[in-house]
């Protein structure tokens, strides 16, 4: 191909979107006004905290849910993929939350609908008094710290890009 060919990429374009009616960050799909907004979120922790029965169901599938086995599966036979899932195992392994905890922490989007996390890195260069560095590893290798959960309660709005793509919540 010469430099002055172009190629049309608009076949690459997004043709639909997904339907979410959404203005300004804030999403709109609640038919019940009294469950919209911060009206919708006091009204879900309150049901979650105080409610016997919805507690109740919560914990249930909470400590189902933690008792449950993970493992990692490999995309292939090969010596890579084999690699690759065993530095994901030990990367779950070396975070400061155990797996089971961030499972449960997941299952916050019980109330409401959604869970959001950030997720937070460190170096593998062995034992650290700064946990962004220490490490089970020493391998110089970058690996997860955790998965911060980000409260329902402190949304203030979705960030979405213009393709309709949520890139993050403020």
């Amino acid at each position: 191909m010469s430099e002055n060919e172009k190629i049309d990429y608009d076949f690459l374009d997004v043709l639909g979107s997904t339907g979410l009616n959404r203005q300004a960050g804030m999403i709109d799909e609640e038919w019940l006004r009294a469950l919209q907004g911060d009206k919708g979120q006091k009204i879900f922790t309150e049901m979650r905290d105080n409610d016997p029965v919805v507690g109740a169901i919560l914990y249930a599938i909470k400590t189902l849910v933690r008792q449950t086995k993970s493992q990692i599966n490999t995309a292939g036979d090969n010596s890579v993929a084999k690699e690759y899932a065993a530095f994901v195992e030990e990367c779950i392994e070396d975070m400061a939350v155990t797996w089971p905890d961030f499972l449960a922490e997941v299952l916050s989007f019980l109330p409401y609908g959604w869970s959001y996390f950030e997720i937070l890195y460190k170096m593998r260069g062995g034992y650290n008094e700064d946990p962004k560095l220490s490490s089970a590893f020493r391998d110089g290798r970058v690996g997860w710290r955790k998965f911060a959960v980000r409260a329902q309660d402190t949304l203030f709005k979705w960030e979405f890009d213009d393709e309709g793509g949520l890139l993050g919540l403020w």
